[in-house]
């Protein structure tokens, strides 16, 4: 989810995208394309499918416009802000930790208040006088665009 919501062309290594794992070589090398069998290969493939199509839709996702809006070290949360000139904003929220975060708050002018919507779990949160708080479970992420 990173990957694709940070400034850049994202590139994924052979097969990445589904979890075939092997050695970073330029040698050619057979993908095993068997592991799209596995329900948890090809929901990460159907997951990333979904993050490209995205990327691909939002204008905000395409520039190089990047903002770090929340650096919570000891917890080990990151938040950025990506945005375009015509008011598309995506506010991308992490937890960089395998533990559980919980509640994470998120205040400052860079929210505007209304409704955003998360992306990856497909639900509203409403944001008033500035400020954001959801839940964060271990290493995940969460993508809200604005309404």
């Amino acid at each position: 989810a990173l990957l694709l919501t940070c400034p850049g062309i994202p590139m994924f290594w052979m097969g990445q995208e589904f979890g075939f794992s092997s050695d970073k070589s330029l040698e050619p090398r057979p993908l095993n394309w068997d592991l799209l069998k596995n329900d948890r290969n090809s929901d990460l493939l159907k997951f990333n499918q979904n993050l490209i199509k995205l990327r691909r839709d939002t204008p905000a996702l395409q520039g190089e416009t990047f903002e770090v809006v929340l650096k919570d070290s000891a917890r080990k949360i990151i938040a950025y802000k990506r945005w375009n000139g015509e008011g598309n904003v995506v506010l991308v929220l992490a937890n960089l930790d395998d533990k559980p975060a919980g509640e994470v708050v998120l205040q400052g002018p860079f929210l505007q208040d209304g409704l955003w919507h998360e992306f990856i779990r497909n639900y509203d949160v409403e944001v008033k006088s500035g400020k954001l708080s959801d839940t964060l479970g271990e290493s995940e992420v969460k993508i809200f665009l604005r309404k």
